[in-house]
């Protein structure tokens, strides 16, 4: 669930200006920090979905 220290590191708009696609960014695959960040990603995604009224279709987890 999303809270107020939740932020995502790139954030894809519609034509309408709403997110439709939320980017976690890592320098490296660290198994529990990039799990934790892909159950956050899932929640997010699940909680503003279109079937709920909202805008985010995707999430993603990519390695620089």
């Amino acid at each position: 669930m999303p809270n107020e220290g939740n932020r995502a590191d790139i954030v894809l708009f519609n034509g309408s200006d709403r997110p439709t696609c939320i980017i976690e960014v890592k320098r490296f695959w660290s198994k529990k920090e990039c799990f934790e960040d892909l159950r956050r990603i899932h929640s997010l995604v699940d909680t503003c979905s279109h079937q709920l009224e909202g805008s985010l279709r995707r999430g993603f987890l990519a390695f620089m």
